[in-house]
């Protein structure tokens, strides 16, 4: 049994892409809280901690790097600018912006690329869906393009398409009138017919065939920073061998990856850690303790629910404030919230086999 660690839990208005960063440098050992004590830190305290981490661990190979991930620093506070590939786990494309100014790879993705935190995501094609692998994957690759080619091929249908089944039959509809279509704008709407029912059928933005890559490829043992239903948490990948006091319950059947649990609601649950993250749609998720035993928390359902109803909150809101900024443009969901002054900083006992 690993020390007790505390861990950085997130408020209603925390900044989860920075936190998780947090957590996964907490618990590998690279920064540290002090004094044991304090019960809350500032995002100035965290960004100062972070960067001087940078710092101490860069290569004088990699200055761009470096200097990407420290000009992305501050901007953690207000939100990170994530664009998965839908081809591979660790699949993420740098920002259009960073693109155009021809920088070597943009901050967001530095930022973690000098934390040495693998930043990946399970929103990936099934390869034998080979229809839905060669629009989605081979022709668009990202969740930028998507949006692109899903609009492109609106305008060549000539109607804007939301989600619903009836308005897929629209789409199908205006596929089969499309005698005046020319084949290449005939491909561009089957494409974004396909793209759009990709994206509708993956909605948690997390596939099977990317839920088995992360339980195959991670290795025992391992943190990294997920990005799932428009949030970072950690994802931590079970020892290959059960710890004793798990073995009972889990065995060699047991989940293998666990999600940290940094709600505020929990911040008093010292027996909830861990979530297990077992299907996309998080229905078969349970939690667990710091040795990797089953849980529940001290406060019954109520906190269960006050901690799911709050992530709901902060989801709606952020796709409320998206739609506004633009309401016809389509735009990604941001990946992080607006940030309060102040991230909680509760006990937990999240454990790291490293340590």
């Amino acid at each position: 049994m690993g020390p007790t660690i505390k861990i950085v839990c997130q408020n209603l208005n925390g900044p989860c892409s920075f936190i998780a960063l947090c957590n996964v440098l907490i618990l590998r050992g690279d920064i540290h809280i002090t004094p044991p004590s304090r019960q809350s830190v500032t995002y100035s305290f965290l960004s100062a901690l972070v960067g001087d981490h940078l710092l101490r661990s860069s290569s004088p190979k990699s200055p761009l790097s470096l200097e990407a991930a420290l000009e992305i620093l501050p901007s953690t506070r207000y939100g990170l600018d994530l664009n998965p590939r839908f081809g591979h786990i660790d699949g993420f494309r740098q920002s259009g912006e960073a693109k155009e100014e021809g920088k070597q790879g943009s901050g967001e993705l530095a930022l973690f690329a000098m934390s040495k935190v693998p930043l990946l995501h399970g929103w990936v094609v099934d390869p034998q869906d080979e229809q839905t692998w060669d629009a989605v994957v081979e022709k668009t690759g990202d969740y930028d393009a998507a949006l692109e080619k899903i609009v492109e091929g609106e305008v060549i249908a000539g109607e804007q398409v939301e989600d619903g089944e009836e308005d897929e039959e629209k789409v199908m509809k205006a596929v089969e009138a499309r005698s005046l279509w020319t084949a290449e704008q005939e491909e561009k709407v089957q494409q974004a017919h396909l793209i759009r029912k990709f994206l509708s059928a993956s909605r948690t933005q997390l596939t099977y065939h990317g839920l088995f890559l992360l339980s195959s490829h991670l290795a025992p043992s391992s943190l990294s920073a997920l990005f799932r239903n428009s949030h970072l948490s950690v994802l931590f990948r079970r020892p290959s061998t059960p710890t004793p006091s798990s073995t009972p319950q889990l065995g060699n059947e047991g989940p293998a990856l666990f999600t940290l649990v940094t709600d505020e609601s929990f911040a008093n649950e010292p027996d909830v850690v861990w979530e297990s993250l077992e299907d996309v749609e998080g229905g078969a998720s349970e939690f667990y303790d710091g040795a990797l035993s089953r849980s529940s928390p001290r406060g019954g359902d109520w906190v269960r629910r006050r901690g799911e109803e709050g992530l709901i909150s902060r989801e709606r809101r952020e796709q409320e404030r998206t739609d506004a900024a633009a309401p016809l443009e389509g735009r990604r969901p941001p990946s992080l919230s607006a940030v309060d002054e102040v991230a909680r900083y509760e006990q937990g006992e999240g454990r790291s086999d490293n340590e």
